[in-house]
C-alpha cells in the first residue's frame, strides 16, 4: 500500500510538472506576444495621439456653453471667424434654420459680407444673447440670434426678452434661435405658451443639426489645423 501511495504522489508530481511545463510555454508565447503589441501600441500613440483632444484636456470644459460652445460656434458662424474659411459655416446654420422655420433663406445671404458682425454675450439692454450675428449695409440689416444651452437652465422670461429686443433692433428681420442638446422647446419660464402662439423661434439640437453641419462642412476646410480643431470639437459635440 505504501508503495502504491508513493508510486501516486511520484506521477501525480509528474504529471503536475508537465503541466506546469507546457503552461510555461504557452504563457511565454503569451507574453513576447503581449510585449510586442504593447511596442506597437506606444509607437502608434506616439506617432497619432489618437486620444488627444485640446477640449478635454482643459478640464470640465467640453460641457461649458459660456467658455466653450458659444464662442467656438460664434467664430465659425462669423464670416470674418480666424478659420478663414468665410461663410462655408454661416450658409450651413441659415440652411438648418430654414428647415426648422418659415425663414427665407435669399436675404440672410447677402454677398457681401463687410456688413457682418458677430458678438457673444451680446448686450440686449435685458441680458446678453449668446451669440448675435448682424448685418447692417446701409437701410438693409439684419440679425440671427442664437440662445444656447447645455445643462444650463432658462432664466425668467429670457427668449421674451431677446425676442422683443430683436424686434425692435430688426423689424421683421431677424431669427431667434433656441439651441439645446436634444432641440427640445423652451420652458414656460423662459417663454410663455401664449407669447409663442404667433412666433417662430427655431429650437436647434447639438445632435441632430450641429454634429451633421460639422460633418458636412470638414471635408470642405482647407487649413489642416483649422479641419483637425472642427473634427475635435465635432468629437466633444457628439459626447454631450
Amino acid at each position: 500500500l505504501q508503495n502504491l501511495i508513493h508510486e501516486y504522489k511520484f506521477l501525480n508530481q509528474r504529471f503536475e510538472y508537465q503541466r506546469i511545463h507546457h503552461d510555461l510555454i504557452i504563457y511565454n508565447r503569451l507574453l513576447a506576444g503581449w510585449n510586442a503589441m504593447q511596442t506597437m501600441k506606444r509607437y502608434i500613440e506616439r506617432t497619432t495621439a489618437p486620444d488627444y483632444n485640446v477640449f478635454y484636456v482643459m478640464k470640465n470644459m467640453e460641457a461649458s456653453e459660456v467658455k466653450l460652445h458659444s464662442p467656438f460656434l460664434a467664430d465659425l458662424f462669423d464670416v470674418h471667424g480666424s478659420h478663414k474659411q468665410g461663410d462655408l459655416f454661416y450658409k450651413e446654420l441659415i440652411h438648418i434654420i430654414a428647415q426648422k422655420s418659415r425663414l427665407d433663406v435669399q436675404p440672410y445671404l447677402p454677398g457681401d459680407v463687410a456688413g457682418f458682425s458677430t458678438q457673444t454675450e451680446a448686450y440686449s439692454g435685458s441680458g446678453g444673447i449668446d451669440i448675435l450675428i448682424t448685418y447692417r449695409n446701409g437701410i438693409n440689416k439684419f440679425a440671427v440670434a442664437i440662445e444656447n444651452k447645455i445643462y444650463a437652465g432658462d432664466q425668467h422670461r429670457q427668449l421674451e426678452r431677446y425676442y422683443n429686443y430683436l424686434s425692435q433692433e430688426f423689424p421683421n428681420k431677424f431669427v431667434l434661435v433656441y439651441l439645446t442638446i436634444d432641440g427640445r422647446n423652451p420652458s414656460e419660464h423662459s417663454a410663455s405658451s401664449n407669447f409663442l402662439q404667433d412666433k417662430i423661434i427655431p429650437c436647434l439640437s447639438y445632435h441632430r443639426d450641429i454634429v451633421p453641419l460639422l460633418q458636412r462642412t470638414i471635408p470642405q476646410i482647407i487649413p489642416f489645423t483649422v479641419q483637425s480643431t472642427v473634427k475635435q470639437y465635432l468629437d466633444v459635440c457628439q459626447n454631450l
